[in-house]
């Protein structure tokens, strides 16, 4: 399917999955989609996101891959106060992550299987276009799909 983006309307409870390559998206059920997006990049508590992270990897399934998770301390990462924490896997692989310690989300993660950071983050109210589905973008038949040989 290609690269694919996630929208997550909470105020709405909707996510919409799109796929640019397609021009296309699907309408995700929520469950589908939060645990294991939200419950991650959005931490309850950033001096203490180990148990959520925990619980996460419970619910998705992928507690078995679980090793340990340590808080560093505080750091600070493109002019915003993060705390820093190590992962390491059931295999020994070591990662990083840094959460900002005023808008709880994950901002940068760096592991062995590469990583991501955002950066120039601006805080604001959003517009409710970023919420909707482009135009020209048509609605994934996900039952067409399974019925088309392969």
């Amino acid at each position: 399917m290609g690269p694919t983006v996630v929208i997550i309307d909470e105020a709405q409870n909707k996510n919409i999955v799109l796929m640019p390559q397609r021009h296309s998206y699907i309408e995700a059920p929520p469950m589908m989609v939060k645990p294991l997006i939200t419950q991650f990049w959005r931490v309850d508590d950033v001096n203490d996101a180990c148990p959520q992270w925990k619980k996460t990897a419970e619910q998705a399934g992928t507690y078995k891959n679980w090793g340990s998770c340590t808080k560093v301390g505080s750091d600070s990462l493109n002019g915003r106060s993060t705390v820093k924490y190590e992962g390491v896997s059931a295999k020994g692989e070591k990662s990083f992550v840094w959460v900002d310690t005023k808008l709880h989300c994950v901002v940068k993660m760096d592991g062995t299987d590469g990583g991501m950071e955002l950066r120039n983050i601006q805080e604001g109210s959003q517009p409710a276009s970023l919420f909707e589905i482009p135009a020209g973008y048509t609605k994934f038949d996900m039952g067409s799909a399974m019925k088309r040989p392969q």
